[in-house]
């Protein structure tokens, strides 16, 4: 039953998701000097069914009612919706690359962090990478962001600066 209710908080977190990717993209019209995007919020919503047909799973099973004609159906949705997500997943990544690449940005792994599932934080130019500074990036979208909102075009040695400052602020605490 735990194990449903998960699945259940994942299926009801993903409209937040989607919406955050689409904020990303109205992000892009102000020109900011970074911001981050995740390409995963498609395949998601192709992988709703498999969700939706787990979380039916669990609960016949909690109910004592789970056959083998559910587990075929489990196993089936599966098998359908896997290469979907993964072949969705690599054209999604494709694209956003494609169109942040055409719009004048480069994705920059110094500021993403290390783990599969940190978003990819894109740069104006390479001469905004910051080297050690992934665990400031999100500060740094932030007052990036706010900055291009004010239409103010940030430099790369204020840019530099902002960085620093929050690595020292960070490290003070």
């Amino acid at each position: 039953m735990l194990f449903g209710c998960f699945w259940l908080c994942g299926l009801a977190s993903i409209p937040w998701w989607v919406m955050e990717e689409f904020d990303a993209m109205q992000v892009i019209a102000l020109r900011p000097a970074a911001f981050s995007t995740e390409s995963s919020s498609i395949p998601v919503l192709v992988f709703i069914p498999f969700m939706l047909t787990a979380v039916w799973a669990v609960y016949k099973r909690c109910k004592g009612n789970y056959t083998d004609k559910d587990a075929n159906r489990l196993l089936t949705v599966a098998i359908i919706n896997a290469p979907i997500f993964f072949i969705s997943l690599i054209f999604t990544h494709w694209i956003y690359a494609k169109h942040m690449a055409d719009q004048g940005y480069q994705s920059c792994k110094l500021l993403s962090g290390a783990a599969l599932h940190d978003p990819n934080i894109w740069v104006r130019s390479s001469e905004y990478y910051l080297h050690n500074r992934s665990t400031v990036s999100r500060d740094l979208l932030v007052w990036a962001k706010d900055q291009a909102e004010q239409g103010i075009q940030i430099s790369v040695v204020a840019f530099q600066k902002k960085a620093d400052e929050l690595l020292l602020i960070k490290q003070q605490q």
